[in-house]
């Protein structure tokens, strides 16, 4: 703008170079505008051509971004890839994906609302991955999850888990925070489960029937076998 004292208005960003945003960005960025606008554009993003992996802290403590699409040819979101982006509500993942990773922080203090579908094939979701997203209220793992990292969904706002049938982790106060009343977990072998999971919160936890037995002995649950 001419006028020093007016605010530019974010348009559109394509970031062609390598590396741009993290040490794991390959390839081409591109952040179109949405209808809305506020100090700047609300904007959308995608990724174009090449982009495999979204780096660490690519586009950590940033703003203005309402909507995040990955498709199908990102494998990883890096740690704190997106960590207090406190705009973004709509998270969508290609259903022809390729991810399996999600880091540690990646979407830490996020804003996505409503519930919250992890695809089939992402094995691991790391610590605090989604920690203070107050706003998503469903949980849904598919078979291929395997791991959950401590503090993954601390203080959201859950109502419904449900875990699949290969959930071998689920790390310290992993859904601390969250009043969630109801729980299901399908792996008839019960995973190990850290310390410090439910604060002012009585769920009730279905397993399979022939496991109920194998959840109320296990160590790692006897701090939960009530519940069960």
């Amino acid at each position: 703008s001419d006028d020093a004292t007016q605010k530019t208005v974010l348009k559109q960003i394509v970031v062609p170079n390598a590396n741009a945003f993290g040490a794991n960005i390959v390839s081409n960025v591109v952040v179109i505008p949405g209808e809305r606008e506020y100090d700047a554009a609300q904007c959308v993003m995608t990724f174009d051509g090449d982009v495999t992996q979204i780096g660490d802290d690519a586009f950590a403590n940033r703003d203005n971004l309402l909507w995040l699409y990955i498709p199908d040819i990102v494998t990883k979101i890096g740690n704190s890839a997106f960590t207090d982006f406190d705009t973004l509500f709509y998270l969508e993942i290609s259903e022809n994906h390729n991810l399996t990773t999600i880091g540690n922080y990646a979407f830490q203090s996020c804003d996505i609302l409503g519930p919250f579908f992890i695809p089939e094939g992402v094995k691991s979701i790391g610590d605090y991955a989604f920690q203070y997203c107050t706003q998503t209220n469903e949980l849904s793992a598919p078979n291929s999850l395997e791991v959950i990292g401590k503090g993954a969904f601390d203080s959201c706002d859950l109502q419904l888990i449900s875990l699949g049938e290969n959930i071998k982790s689920i790390g310290e106060r992993a859904i601390f925070g969250s009043s969630v009343p109801t729980i299901f977990c399908k792996t008839v072998t019960p995973p190990a489960i850290g310390e410090n999971q439910f604060f002012d919160a009585e769920p009730t936890i279905y397993v399979p029937k022939a496991a109920e037995s194998l959840y109320k002995n296990a160590a790692d649950w006897s701090d939960y076998k009530d519940y069960v």
